[in-house]
């Protein structure tokens, strides 16, 4: 008898009732070393067929030679679950030999098991946690219970609950106090800092281990209510201040409470009255007043990088809205203007300040109205047009009230033209005054430019500024007159700022008159209705009817804004008009006619490329040929958009922010904003007042004026970017990191990092077809260029030549964008 003639006798109905032939095959397989006899026997009992003499015939494998016949009746079992077999094997009582088999057999059979104290066995056994058998799972955790609370035997036991999150491991873990490894407890952090999920937090909470990563071990120490004492150094300071922005609300109180910790140091308070204004946080704007929190004089001598282009942190000082420093400016005995062939004349403001003097007979403090009357009185017409630059058009409202009332206009007839096309604009303004606070004019920026003039780099900031260290002077004296004897003196004089602004006022400060941020806080004007216009050039007043229109919607003081603009445009034909003194800056060429750098209202800094001819392409695939390409100037941002600029855009405009919610998250902040498609880039960029860069202009700020391969040379460093091989379990990376990788014109992460959108078209043959002067991609197309490779790429892709494309609405967690603006706007 074969294995085939056995398997026809047993299943054979027919011959039931001649049991010698039954029982014959029955022994056979019982009997049989075959692989396939257990199989048969199985099958039949679970079948019923004769399952009693089946059922009694196995009972009997009990000897060792029979161990494998055991172990295959429990594959059997496992693979079928077949509630005979289980039935069977539990009566039978042998547990299983083969290793993948034996715990599994031993918790079916009721059996108490030893895990063995080691990862290995640890991960073996919690693989059967995904059995369906309920005694096989409850004996599971009986055992895992039996080892030592080890960190080690609890890394595998929390990484299984990670990967299938069951709520049974859950209660375990917490319930028994499963603390794993720290590099396991830190990766928990950092991913409940990023997902913010309750359950997480919540295993967190039950362990009660804090992060160890210095990135994390604040944030997770407070979120547990411990009281931390920072360092009293401001290194320490600074690193835990980056918590300040962070949504949850537990990790900002212990901040809180560990700076109330730390003494009242100058170099502490330097880095807690950034913080305040950086985030313009109502928080620790209220722990600095109460606490007394003055800061040194490096964060003085720095006030106004912080004030200049945030006219929040300015409201926020609670001052008397600059009058002090307005006096250094206004009423200096001597100031200068630069014509356009940089020679410096005087102002013609004598006059003024000794009817001023007059006025004020002696008398300490700053009288604004007298002031303005000092500047009608002053019989001067033409001197006027001096007098409204020196201050900065503040007063440009009441200039025009006067010239409407008086009738006494500029001589000069071009200046009494457009003077007169001022004071018919003013009229149409009617009861809207200067005092009311009408949003500040469209083209301010570019106005004051006029009289922008070089500064050598190697100058101290200080040396190259004039009125801003009349500013920070000031800020000394209102938030720390007492720490300085020479400033508490000055302090006390009538005529300090007199003094102050003799001593500072130079021809250099003709160069530095771009404070429209300033003047827009000073007229009392809504930071919100300021933002949208403030880098606009009153010569392209034209392309921004969309935008103004969205300005009028937003209320009356945009309303009041729009129509102010028309008086500036006016007023700054009547400054740039006429004589050796004509400054149009629509005219200028040179680069001396460009600022290096650009702070926009919106936080991008654009650094200047100027025109001229490079080399794009490299000759690989789709970034061939070669050829030569002519740019006109331009600028360009010297970081990617940041998840805390595109933040501001969301909240301003409502427009959705991307899918992953980690750009909200506070260690997030300074990284670029990454999933956006080329739509959302480009309607920030509209937002800003800028443009996504073209290609071209992409490319050459990446290559620099030396045309390398790479930003930083012509040959590969894995050192010098965020790229595959080094970015390890991290996606992106702060933009302010990998200086050693800027470009020859100081742009960050052109190479690495995230990739980034640009303005044009992809057309793979447009390398042969474009021009070669200011090409602009082609007229249509189906997808978007994108440049500089991303953290998931390495050497090739992240080469400043290399071009890929993806469609406008494509979004991907390492795309981004940067700004651009041309130079001639």
């Amino acid at each position: 008898m074969d294995l085939e003639q056995a398997k026809r006798d047993l299943f054979d109905a027919s011959l039931w009732f001649q049991g010698s032939r039954h029982r014959k095959a029955l022994s056979y397989l019982v009997q049989s070393a075959e692989p396939g006899a257990i199989d048969v026997l199985a099958d039949a009992l679970v079948k019923g067929h004769r399952p009693q003499e089946i059922r009694k015939a196995l009972l009997g494998l009990a000897t060792p030679q029979d161990q494998g016949r055991i172990d295959r009746l429990w594959r059997l079992w496992f693979d079928t679950r077949q509630n005979e077999l289980a039935d069977l094997l539990v009566e039978l009582g042998h547990p299983a030999q083969a290793p993948e088999l034996r715990l599994a057999s031993l918790w079916k059979l009721g059996r108490g098991v030893k895990i063995a104290p080691n990862p290995a066995s640890v991960r073996q056994a919690l693989t059967w946690l995904g059995d369906p058998d309920c005694d096989v799972h409850a004996h599971v955790f009986a055992a895992l219970a039996r080892l030592p609370n080890a960190a080690v035997l609890n890394e595998p036991i929390v990484e299984c609950w990670l990967q299938n999150q069951s709520e049974e491991m859950e209660a375990f873990i917490t319930r028994h106090g499963r603390k794993p490894t720290q590099t396991t407890t830190d990766q928990l952090w950092k991913q409940w800092l990023r997902k913010r999920e309750a359950r997480l937090l919540g295993v967190l909470a039950a362990l009660g281990e804090p992060a160890g990563s210095p990135e994390v071990r604040l944030a997770s120490e407070w979120k547990l209510g411990r009281a931390v004492r920072l360092a009293p150094e401001p290194q320490a300071v600074r690193r835990a201040l980056e918590w300040l922005p962070d949504p949850d609300e537990d990790i900002r109180r212990g901040l809180l409470a560990a700076l109330e910790q730390l003494p009242n140091d100058e170099r502490l308070n330097d880095e807690i009255v950034e913080a305040w204004w950086r985030w313009e946080s109502p928080e620790l704007e209220a722990f600095v007043k109460t606490q007394g929190r003055k800061p040194g004089r490096r964060q003085l001598a720095a006030m106004f990088y912080l004030v200049t282009g945030q006219p929040k942190r300015y409201q926020a000082l609670r001052d008397d809205r600059g009058e002090c420093f307005l006096q250094a400016f206004l009423m200096a005995p001597q100031t200068f203007r630069r014509r356009i062939n940089n020679t410096v004349v005087k102002s013609r403001n004598a006059a003024v300040v000794a009817a001023y003097r007059k006025a004020m007979g002696g008398r300490e403090g700053f009288d604004r109205p007298l002031y303005l009357d000092a500047l009608k009185a002053a019989g001067d017409e033409d001197g006027l047009f001096d007098s409204l630059r020196e201050t900065t058009l503040l007063d440009a409202l009441e200039l025009c009230r006067h010239w409407s009332e008086s009738g006494r206009l500029p001589k000069d007839r071009r200046r009494r033209q457009a003077a007169v096309r001022a004071v018919n604009a003013y009229r149409s303004l009617g009861k809207v005054t200067f005092e009311e606070g009408p949003a500040p004019p469209v083209g301010l920026r570019d106005l004051l430019a006029v009289w922008q003039g070089p500064c050598t780099p190697d100058q101290d900031v200080h040396e190259k500024d004039p009125l801003r260290r009349a500013e920070a002077i000031f800020r000394a004296q209102q938030l720390g007159a007492d720490q300085d004897p020479q400033i508490q003196q000055a302090a006390k004089s009538s005529e300090w700022p007199l003094r102050l602004a003799a001593r500072l006022l130079d021809p250099a400060l003709a160069a530095m008159h771009d404070h429209v941020h300033w003047i827009g806080t000073l007229s009392g004007v809504d930071a919100d209705v300021l933002a949208a216009p403030l880098a606009v050039a009153p010569e392209v007043h034209a392309r921004w009817n969309q935008r103004l229109a969205r300005m009028r919607s937003a209320g009356e003081p945009a309303r009041r804004g729009s129509l102010f603009l028309e008086i500036l445009c006016s007023l700054q034909e009547a400054f740039v008009s006429g004589g050796d003194e004509t400054t149009q800056l629509a005219a200028a060429t040179g680069d001396a006619a460009h600022d290096t750098v650009l702070k926009f209202w919106e936080g991008s800094e654009l650094v200047y490329v100027p025109p001229g001819e490079f080399e794009m392409g490299d000759g690989e695939d789709a970034d061939c040929p070669k050829h030569r390409v002519w740019l006109d100037g331009y600028y360009i941002a010297i970081y990617p958009v940041t998840n805390a600029q595109y933040g501001r855009f969301v909240e301003a405009t409502g427009y959705p922010g991307p899918a992953n919610p980690r750009w909200q998250e506070s260690p997030w902040a300074d990284h670029p904003v990454t999933d956006v498609s080329w739509d959302d880039a480009q309607a920030y960029a509209e937002w800003a007042g800028l443009s996504l860069p073209t290609e071209a202009q992409w490319e050459k700020a990446a290559r620099g004026p030396e045309n390398r391969k790479y930003p930083w040379g012509d040959a590969w460093d894995p050192e010098r970017c965020r790229h595959a091989g080094n970015r390890g379990t991290e996606t992106t990376c702060a933009v302010h990191e990998y200086p050693q990788g800027a470009s020859g014109y100081g742009c960050f992460h052109m190479s690495g990092n995230a990739g980034e959108w640009c303005e044009d078209w992809y057309d793979e043959a447009y390398y042969r077809t474009g021009p070669v002067r200011n090409p602009g991609g082609s007229e249509e197309g189906s997808q978007r260029v994108l440049r500089g490779g991303s953290c998931y790429y390495v050497t090739t892709r992240c080469r400043p030549a290399s071009r890929y494309a993806r469609s406008p609405d494509y979004r991907g967690e390492d795309l981004g964008f940067r700004l651009a603006r041309s130079a001639s706007v």
